[in-house]
């Protein structure tokens, strides 16, 4: 997957699952929130050869988001199956996608 700074995911969980990320390119943090939205961890990853971890296994139900904190990001995002779309489940106390001005405050406030 590619994603470029300044891309929203929404806040979600994937109920039953782990979800692991691989960095190929680039920065990313991997945010985990409680169940009224605050942030209570920051994964900070990096390609390799840097200082900063390239793996990160989420194996508890939490809610997460990715945030690019390079140009572009590129990684290997892996669940165990099936993957069921529907079976996300977005986080009520985040914007949706196209919630235009929403979003753009929600991502300066979790940046």
């Amino acid at each position: 997957m590619c994603v470029y700074r300044g891309s929203y995911v929404r806040p979600h969980r994937h109920n039953g699952k782990s979800e692991s990320f691989h960095l190929i390119e680039g920065d990313l943090s991997v945010l985990l929130f409680d169940d009224e939205g605050e942030i209570f961890r920051r994964v900070e990853l990096g390609a390799s050869g840097g200082n900063k971890n390239l793996l990160y296994r989420l194996s508890v139900n939490a809610w997460h988001t990715i945030l690019p904190r390079s140009e572009f990001v590129i990684f290997h995002e892996v669940t165990n199956g099936p993957f069921v779309r529907s079976d996300t489940e977005y986080a009520k106390w985040s914007p949706h996608e196209s919630e235009i001005d929403e979003v753009e405050r929600y991502m300066k406030k979790i940046s």
